[in-house]
This record gives structure tokens, sequence and C-alpha cells, in this order.
């Protein structure tokens, strides 16, 4: 059962307080789930940020920062996210786990 929530740098920014919260809550949600739902169902999350995509074309600050700081120098595509889904739908295995798609911005 893949979820799918987006990680963002958020620390000491006021405005992003509930959003900030609203995350946390989805990552515990999925150890919950991952906890709750196991042996029958293994639950995990992707949480990706920059998503290359026509709503995020304008978004020029963020695609700057990532070109700049991310080891990757870009954002994903819709496929390597979807790609993420598809193998954790695919695993028998994993469980409670939580993929940060962000090219290793946060390595930076």
């Amino acid at each position: 059962m893949p979820l799918t929530f987006r990680r963002m740098p958020v620390l000491g920014q006021k405005a992003f307080i509930p959003y900030a919260i609203s995350k946390a809550s989805l990552n515990h949600m999925t150890q919950m789930l991952a906890v709750t739902r196991a042996p029958e169902i293994g639950v995990n999350a992707i949480a990706p940020s920059l998503v290359d995509t026509p709503m995020t074309h304008a978004w020029q600050e963020a695609h700057d920062l990532w070109r700049a700081k991310s080891p990757l120098q870009r954002g994903a595509s819709p496929m390597e996210i979807a790609d993420n889904a598809l193998m954790l739908a695919n695993s028998t295995y994993l469980t409670r786990e939580v993929i940060t798609g962000d090219g290793g911005l946060n390595l930076t």
C-alpha cells in the first residue's frame, strides 16, 4: 500500500507550520498502518519534493534551488515517482519505508 506525500524543508518558517504538521501526520500514519496491517499488508510512502510537471514549470526559484544544491541538479520526472510507487506496490517485504524523492537535496 504505497502512500504519497511531499517533504519540504520547512523548519523555522511559521507560514508552513500547518503544512509541516500534516506531513508529519502522514509519516506517523504510515508507521502506524505498517504496524497494524502487518503481516498481511506492507505500508510504505513516497515523499517527493520537486516533480517536473506543467504545474511546477513556473516555480523558477525551486528549479534554481535544485540545480544549485541537489546532487542530481534537477527535480524528479513523474515517471520516476511512479517507478518508486510500482516498486513499493510489488514488494512483499518492505514496510514502513518512506522514500524521499528529492534528488539528494536533503544531503546538502
